[in-house]
């Protein structure tokens, strides 16, 4: 595996949580995960999962989901993320444990903005809107005027007023897109949190899927865990049918390139050719595409290709007539080609399905994942029925969920946020979660924060291990 992959966050600091704690967690950058794999653990009470919640809140960018309103109203003095690069979120409060704060951005060790946040009576941060449409010649002159205001234009070319609260938000939500993109947070309820658009449209898709009614009501989604597990098999079949989409009809498509190709082989064999070398090429192609077709055409991505019956017919021609195999050679080549071009068009899809089937089934007995283009990834029995999410026990969905976030989490996030992955998973399955969750993604960034009570998890990462222990004020 490769798991060099630089981690995002090197380091949080949290001073007096809930007015009795401070904290100072390490990312275990010397672990074999190289840091990707942080593991909290602590007493019931020491505050795992709040610590989880503060990272996930100051991390996300979305401005209207209660983010800024979590971190006001959650009691702590201060709270520092150092990111690798040098880069760190600072959050202090101005009086006390809770209200107004006072979010500071510094990007590689350079000052980048600061945000001054005022709560209202009920300790919440207003959501403020930053897009006000100018729609006449004297607003758009006072505003000009005013020096804590500016004109700026959006996507579209509107000009809409941002005040200086809004600028300082702005390049901070702004730093938080570059660095973090959507980070993700799985609850232990099993619901996913995430700021993706993309989810709360799938959420909906699935919604009206199962009551054509809800297309009419007013959107009001309570995500049950086999509702969230719906969701996150089809998330992960429409990234892998979006991979797949052109490469499993190369061969087709390039069909008249093919036999342009057999027929410039007809004229190139009245000419002086390297038959040893040709033999060779096309002997290296069928090798290639032997060890490759077994597993494309498992997840059906490509039919099935008995390479050594070519190889064994090739062999029988050559014997009866030498000029008729290096004909049959030159003529079955073009094709061996387009064979090899549709499994490089594939490839990527392959690995991905490669990663995420085989970690599912190295938990599964008496059912095993498939995936197949059509019907995407599924369960099937050992009699060979495609089992629904709901026929699953507790302990395979709760599987499904991580193991299918995880894969997900590779073009969502560099944060993978995961409060006690433990549950409903038996001990043998807890010995072997963290490997799978690692190499689902290995050779991306992504780095897991993790609270969890359980030693079979502790003790298959020890290295990666944090132990919540208070210390005093971190100067």
């Amino acid at each position: 595996m490769s798991e060099r992959a630089v981690p995002l966050v090197e380091s949080v600091e949290v001073d007096h949580l809930f007015g009795r704690r401070s904290y100072r967690l390490d990312a275990p950058l010397q672990s074999l995960s190289g840091g990707r794999l942080v593991l909290l653990h602590g007493q019931n009470g020491s505050g795992k999962t709040t610590i989880l919640r503060l990272i996930w809140h100051t991390l996300s960018p979305a401005d209207a989901r209660g983010h800024r309103t979590f971190l006001a109203r959650t009691p702590f003095q201060r709270l520092l993320i150092r990111l690798a690069d040098g880069s760190q979120i600072e959050v202090e409060k101005s009086r006390g444990l809770v209200g107004d704060f006072v979010l500071t951005v510094r990007e590689q060790g350079e000052f980048l903005t600061a945000v001054d946040y005022a709560v209202d009576a009920e300790l919440s941060v207003p959501t403020r809107s930053r897009r006000r449409t100018i729609g006449n010649s004297n607003a758009r002159e006072y505003v000009l005027d005013d020096e804590n205001v500016r004109i700026v234009y959006d996507d579209d070319g509107l000009p809409f007023v941002e005040t200086a609260f809004d600028r300082a938000e702005r390049i901070y939500l702004d730093f938080l897109q570059r660095q973090v993109r959507t980070p993700l947070f799985l609850a232990d309820d099993r619901e996913l949190h995430s700021d993706d658009p993309d989810l709360d449209r799938a959420r909906e898709r699935l919604q009206i899927e199962e009551d054509p009614r809800a297309r009419n009501r007013p959107r009001n989604i309570q995500p049950t865990t086999t509702s969230e597990i719906k969701v996150a098999i089809q998330r992960v079949n429409q990234i892998i049918r979006g991979l797949t989409f052109g490469g499993q009809n190369l061969g087709s498509e390039n069909a008249n390139a093919l036999y342009e190709a057999v027929l410039r082989q007809f004229v190139a064999a009245g000419e002086a050719n390297d038959d040893s070398a040709e033999a060779m090429v096309v002997y290296d192609n069928l090798a290639v595409i032997a060890e490759a077709s077994p597993g494309f055409s498992a997840y059906g991505l490509a039919p099935g290709f008995d390479a050594e019956e070519f190889r064994s017919l090739l062999d029988q021609v050559d014997t009866q007539s030498s000029a008729i195999g290096g004909l049959a050679r030159r003529v079955i080549a073009p094709y061996l080609v387009s064979v090899s071009a549709r499994y490089n068009a594939l490839r990527e899809a392959f690995d991905l399905i490669d990663s995420l089937v085989p970690s599912i089934n190295r938990f599964l007995e008496g059912k095993t994942a498939r995936f197949n283009p059509g019907y995407g990834l599924y369960i099937e029995a050992e009699g060979g029925d495609h089992l629904a999410v709901e026929q699953l026990s507790s302990g395979e969905k709760q599987l499904f969920m991580l193991l299918c976030t995880t894969f997900l989490a590779r073009w969502d996030t560099r944060v993978f946020i995961i409060d006690e992955p433990e549950l409903s998973l038996g001990v043998e399955w807890q010995r072997k979660l963290l490997d799978a969750l690692l190499d689902i993604t290995s050779g991306t960034d992504v780095q897991f924060w993790v609270a969890t009570h359980s030693i079979e998890i502790v003790t298959s990462h020890p290295d990666s291990l944090v132990q919540l222990r208070g210390v005093g004020r971190i100067d």
